[in-house]
């Protein structure tokens, strides 16, 4: 990648922009993908035309947070209150009607693109100190695409003298196939996960459950099954990793697939780790066919 001389809109570029940003497009052999300067999210990515994740107009944001960058953390922090650190912390409350604070901090900041080429980008933002987040951190993210479909890394390195908590996520929209009344009831799912996070009715961990196995709920996602009219908004975990340390989540249909490749447990495993300053926590994620 080279150092990029395009301007941006932060540095006096007067031209105007849509409201997701930039729009860094990149292409190699059959795939692309298009990322954005607000909140690095990735948009669109694509396999010889078609839609390998739901994406979005780049003139909305983000919405169902497709794409989005989670940081410095996932999910929801109940009442928007959590302790650290032997400290109470109170973050505005964004999810109104669950009465939480959801996905971090980044998804509405705009990014600094570093460096880029055909077929991959590094951009940067920077979390100020702030009531409920006293903390400065930096937050890296990597977007490149290749034989082997889309990759993301996202490196969060805090840049305080105190440690500083910190976890990271993504949230892609995998399709499998054009989008049409019904569609998704013929695909299958194959998501190699031993547990699952039992929520109460505002989406909050109550505790881990095992996945049940064939014949209980209709949720057992554990070996290749057809959805039908499964209703599924879980967050499953204890994923079984090949040697490599990678976990694969696979959707397809008869003629097409789409995976989901989850790092390292190191890379990935982050929420609720504590990060001394100059450490990072780097988890990878790639989208392919």
């Amino acid at each position: 990648m080279r150092p990029d001389d395009d301007g941006d809109a932060d540095r006096g570029d007067a031209r105007p922009l849509p409201l997701s940003g930039r729009q860094l497009v990149l292409r190699a052999g059959d795939y692309a993908a298009t990322v954005t300067g607000l909140g690095a999210a990735l948009r669109q990515v694509t396999f010889r035309g078609q839609d390998l994740v739901g994406g979005f107009d780049e003139d909305d944001l983000l919405p169902g947070m497709r794409g989005a960058v989670l940081a410095p953390w996932p999910n929801r922090v109940a009442d928007g209150a959590y302790r650290f650190a032997g400290t109470a912390h109170q973050l505005p409350v964004n999810d109104v009607a669950g009465r939480s604070a959801v996905h971090g901090l980044v998804f509405m900041q705009d990014f600094d693109v570093l460096a880029r080429s055909g077929d991959a980008v590094r951009l940067r933002t920077r979390i100020a100190p702030r009531p409920g987040y006293p903390w400065r951190m930096r937050v890296d993210v990597q977007a490149s695409v290749g034989a082997e479909g889309c990759t993301q890394r996202i490196v969060a390195t805090t840049v305080s003298t105190t440690p500083a908590p910190c976890g990271l996520g993504v949230h892609p929209y995998l399709v499998a196939g054009p989008a049409h009344e019904g569609a998704v009831d013929a695909w299958r799912l194959d998501l190699p996960a031993r547990r699952s996070l039992r929520c109460d009715d505002r989406g909050l961990p109550i505790d881990e459950v095992a996945v049940p196995r064939s014949g209980g709920d209709g949720r057992d996602v554990s070996v290749p099954r057809r959805l039908g009219a499964t209703v599924l908004d879980t967050a499953f975990t204890d994923l079984r990793r090949d040697d490599e340390g990678v976990a694969r989540i696979r959707l397809t249909t008869g003629t097409a697939s789409r995976s989901r490749s989850a790092g390292p447990p190191d890379g990935c495993r982050c929420s609720r780790r504590t990060r001394s300053p100059g450490r990072s926590a780097v988890p990878r994620s790639r989208s392919s066919r």
